[in-house]
């Protein structure tokens, strides 16, 4: 049996009752609305809040008979309560004259049902966490600053309104200027949907059914001043397992744009289905990342962007992208045993930096950053621990990222342990006519590491970063983006992994086939998408292997093949 809380006033009553402990009563006392009653007989004991208190649900005073619930009480606010640290009880009501609000830092879990005739508020940064049915409305809120600047949104709530005047403008106005709305529609040449219709006041309905936010989906806003900076979602807060579908994939490696549908954090380690993405990371944008707006992203403590701001707890209300396999369930569930409170951070062990490599590339401004792990699920080539690059949506932030098998632009780049040694093709997108620099960090994570070493393929330069860990220069607008190689030497890891894959990559009319181990009675044939041998050789028996051709512009086929392995790529020689 429950356990029984009561205010001191029960003594009025026959029976007896010892706080925390179990009791059978018959018509015990409740206060309600200052009003002593009496319930009916049997009926399940609750908390009642009493209007003539009132406070902070971590407070004695604010409950009847000074004891505070429990996770095993039932509680029925029938006045005004808020909360401010992590609280929790069993089943919870909020009466027509009740109200509770969640502050930020606060959170709620109710492990039973929750039924609101009154009024619940969660804001900016308060959680709420329900595992069992919920009958009402509550009012889930996020700030958003009105500087235009960009952010993922989802809604946590059931049928919200999106032209409501707060998430866009009413169709009775819609101006064109100072907010906007988009969607994503995945396997599209243009993914981005505008909420804008073709015509001025017009409301693209087609791409938006119903004009309210669909569960689990991310849109990306932005909103200029005018703007109600508190983002109000209103309607019966979603719970329970969720299950996104990705059924418009038909394309590998196929973008989608989901979101948080609960009004707390959701666990990406509880996420399931992961291996029904192509990578196992998710990617929000973030307009305040160091350096300038861009996306951060996430797969586990080990592979993510290094960004302190994202941490593995997706928050309420953020939506994120996720690189889905055309070949797996197309499916993401979304448990409710997923859900968590994050709304205090907590920054302690949060980075294992390992034989982890950070490249920066910046100007007297601005930056952005690409990271080279090596570990023993690394391979040369793609592998699930390799996050995809999205280039910032703010085309005066620099952008880095290294190649992998010479068509995938990655952010995080997992390698294989060092034996001899690699090189890594660097790209970069330089907005406009500048002096830049690229910088090393993280060094000294390596327990080994006998050379790194830059080299600018332009100026026909190579750096020694050990030495001098920035290397400065001079780009023009749209530079060459297979400029820089970074070349590493070992040991790293040695013996803990054997087999090495070979790397084929291009610069310009420059095929580059790489060996961790080194070569042995290898050979390399390079045709046309005819089949037509353009050239055969042995490598030499050398970590790198530089081959000069003199072809048209075009797609080419490579095939390594030596006494390991046999390996083959399509690679773009300009």
């Amino acid at each position: 049996m429950k356990k029984i809380l009561l205010i001191s006033i029960a003594m009025l009553l026959t029976a007896s009752i010892t706080c925390g402990q179990s009791s059978t009563v018959s018509n015990p006392v409740i206060i309600k609305n200052n009003q002593m009653e009496l319930t009916p007989a049997n009926a399940p004991l609750s908390i009642i809040y009493s209007t003539a208190l009132g406070g902070d649900w971590k407070w004695g005073v604010t409950w009847i008979g000074y004891i505070i619930p429990s996770a095993s009480d039932d509680v029925v606010i029938d006045g005004s309560v808020f909360i401010t640290k992590a609280q929790s009880c069993l089943n919870l009501t909020i009466t027509p004259n009740g109200t509770l609000t969640i502050k930020p830092g606060g959170s709620l879990t109710v492990d039973g049902n929750t039924v609101i005739t009154g009024s619940m508020v969660v804001e900016t940064r308060g959680s709420l966490i329900t595992n069992g049915t919920i009958a009402g409305s509550a009012t889930i809120e996020r700030y958003i600053q009105g500087n235009m600047e960009w952010h993922i949104l989802s809604s946590p709530v059931i049928g919200q309104s999106i032209c409501n005047g707060v998430f866009a403008p009413t169709t009775a106005n819609f101006p064109r200027s100072q907010w906007e709305f988009f969607g994503w529609l995945s396997n599209s040449s243009t993914p981005w949907i505008n909420l804008r219709g073709p015509g001025a006041g017009n409301a693209n309905t087609i791409n938006f059914p119903g004009l309210v936010f669909e569960e689990s989906k991310g849109y990306f806003v932005a909103y200029g001043p005018g703007w109600p900076t508190t983002k109000s979602f209103t309607g019966t807060p979603n719970t329970g397992d969720k299950t996104c579908y990705f059924n418009s994939v038909s394309a590998p490696w196929s973008w989608e744009l989901i979101g948080n549908p609960f009004p707390s954090a959701l666990d990406w380690a509880q996420v399931t289905g992961k291996s029904n993405l192509f990578l196992p990371y998710y990617y929000v944008y973030d307009a305040n990342k160091p350096g300038g707006p861009g996306f951060e992203f996430w797969a586990d403590p080990t592979h993510n962007s290094g960004a302190i701001i994202i941490d593995g707890f997706i928050p309420s209300m953020q939506g994120f992208f996720l690189q889905v396999d055309q070949a797996g369930a197309k499916s993401l569930g979304l448990p409710n045993s997923a859900r968590a409170h994050d709304v205090v951070k907590d920054w302690w062990l949060k980075e294992f930096l390992v034989n982890k490599l950070t490249v920066k590339l910046g100007n007297d401004t601005l930056y952005d950053e690409t990271f080279i792990m090596f570990e023993n699920n690394g391979n040369n080539g793609k592998d699930m621990f390799d996050a995809a690059k999205l280039l910032s949506l703010d085309l005066n932030v620099p952008q880095i990222y290294s190649m992998v098998d010479n068509d995938q632009k990655t952010a995080f780049n997992s390698l294989p342990l060092l034996i001899k040694g690699v090189s890594i093709p660097l790209g970069i997108v330089t907005p406009a006519s500048d002096s830049y620099s690229l910088t090393a960090t993280g060094m000294e994570s390596f327990n080994q590491l006998q050379d790194l070493s830059l080299e600018d393929r332009k100026l026909n330069y190579t750096q020694d970063l050990l030495q001098n860990p920035v290397y400065n220069f001079s780009a023009s607008e749209g530079e060459d983006d297979n400029r820089f190689i970074l070349h590493l030497s070992g040991p790293i890891g040695i013996g803990e992994k054997t087999t090495i894959p070979v790397n084929i990559y291009t610069s310009q009319k420059t095929v580059v086939i790489t060996c961790n181990n080194g070569f042995h009675n290898a050979e390399v044939r390079i045709s046309d998408l005819l089949g037509r041998e353009i050239l055969t050789r042995k490598l030499v028996n050398d970590v790198m292997n530089s081959i000069q051709l003199n072809v048209p512009e075009g797609y080419y086929f490579v095939r390594v093949q030596d006494d390991a392995c046999i390996k083959n790529a399509k690679v773009y020689i300009k």
